[in-house]
């Protein structure tokens, strides 16, 4: 076989054929981080390339069953999503209460648009986050019924994110309220945890101790990750 004229359609295809076999072989650069993509495991659980760059995919990011669990479980305060016919969805951020395995309980009042449209819909999603670095967050979907009044329900929603003082005096400022419980059964769950990645960049004893008010800079990130 005759060597490519330069020049010619020949070398073209050459080329082209060249560059196929270089990002299959996983050696195509990514956008983010000027080095080689990973090829190789080295007894650890993030992939590292044989410039010695590590990369985490954002199937790395995901949240163990344990640990979006966990996070769901804290006291954060979530967005509530719920679908309106012609408009957009209703968000809006709630209190709620979930254990492992169960439901995602809420107490919401009884003639609040969230209650009429999870009735109409029977549909909800919830989201939580965590606003200090690094970021994660967990979004749950899947159907949501209404039930009844349940005031030891109000009453643990007020001690879980007032403590019990406070809640108790928002519970007698309240006490004329009717509400009714509303709750959703996680069918799918999102979730991201960004960690992994912020400690493979600065690692994890400089992570330890920044303030965890501040923002990731392009210069923390190094030359070429900005």
């Amino acid at each position: 076989m005759s060597a490519a004229v330069p020049g010619t359609k020949v070398e073209s295809k050459s080329i082209s054929a060249a560059t196929d076999q270089a990002r299959s072989a996983g050696q195509k650069r990514f956008a983010r981080w000027d080095c080689p993509a990973p090829t190789k495991t080295r007894g650890g659980p993030y992939p590292i390339s044989d410039s010695g760059c590590r990369h985490v995919a954002m199937g790395e990011l995901t949240m163990s069953k344990a640990d979006r669990e966990s996070f769901l479980q804290d006291p954060h305060v979530g967005v509530i999503s719920v679908a309106r016919d012609g408009e957009a969805s209703l968000a809006v951020p709630v209190w709620y209460r979930y254990e492992p395995g169960g439901d995602v309980v809420f107490s919401f009042e009884a003639e609040s648009e969230k209650i009429k449209l999870v009735q109409a819909t029977g549909q909800a999603s919830l989201c939580v986050q965590n606003e200090a670095m690094p970021y994660k967050y967990v979004t749950v979907e899947g159907p949501a019924v209404v039930g009844e009044t349940d005031r030891e329900l109000e009453r643990s929603l007020a001690h879980r994110y007032l403590g019990a003082e406070i809640g108790d005096l928002y519970l007698q400022a309240i006490q004329g309220t009717v509400s009714r419980v509303v709750r959703l059964t996680p069918a799918r769950w999102r979730t991201v945890d960004y960690a992994p990645m912020v400690e493979r960049m600065l690692g994890a004893s400089a992570l330890s101790r920044r303030d965890p008010r501040s923002v990731l800079r392009p210069a923390d990130l190094g030359p070429g990750r900005s």
